[in-house]
C-alpha cells in the first residue's frame, strides 16, 4: 500500500515537473539582446533551417501584418530567429523553441499562438492576423 502511493506521488512529481518549469523559465528573465524593454511587445516567429510551406507563410503572414500596423518597430516589433544558429541558442532556450513557434511576448508574458499560426496561416491569413491582433492586446493588457 505504502509502495504504491509513493509510485504515485512521484508519478505526480516527475509529470507536473515540465510545466512548471516551462513557467518559470518563461518569466522574469532579461532578453538575451537587451534592446526590448518592458513596453515594446515583440512577436518572434522561431523556426530551423529547414522550413516547409506553412512555416514560410507563418513568417510571412505575421511579419507582413506586424510592419503594416506597427511601422516603424517602436511599439511592436518583429524578429526571425533560426534556432539552428549559435547566436541564438539562448533566446531559444529561454522561450523552450525547438522548432517553428509564433510567440507575443511583453516583459514577463508570453501569448503562444503557434496552433492557430498552423491552422491559418496558409489556406485563412486574414484568421491568423485577427489572431494577432487579440495576442497583442492580451500582453499590452
Amino acid at each position: 500500500m505504502i509502495r504504491t502511493f509513493i509510485i504515485i506521488a512521484l508519478t505526480g512529481l516527475v509529470l507536473a515537473s515540465p510545466s512548471v518549469l516551462s513557467q518559470t523559465n518563461k518569466a522574469g528573465q532579461k532578453s538575451s539582446s537587451g534592446k526590448e524593454t518592458v513596453d515594446q511587445v515583440t512577436v518572434y516567429y522561431f523556426h530551423v533551417t529547414r522550413r516547409c510551406a506553412t512555416c514560410l507563410e507563418i513568417e510571412k503572414t505575421a511579419k507582413t501584418y506586424v510592419e503594416s500596423k506597427y511601422q516603424g518597430g517602436k511599439q511592436v516589433a518583429f524578429k526571425t530567429v533560426n534556432v539552428d544558429e549559435d547566436k541564438n541558442q539562448a533566446l531559444a532556450e529561454k522561450y523552450q523553441a525547438a522548432g517553428s513557434m509564433l510567440l507575443v511576448v511583453r516583459g514577463e508574458k508570453v501569448e503562444d499562438i503557434t496552433t492557430d499560426a498552423f491552422k491559418y496561416a496558409y489556406t485563412k491569413p486574414a484568421k491568423l492576423e485577427t489572431r494577432l491582433k487579440k495576442a497583442i492586446a492580451a500582453v499590452t493588457n
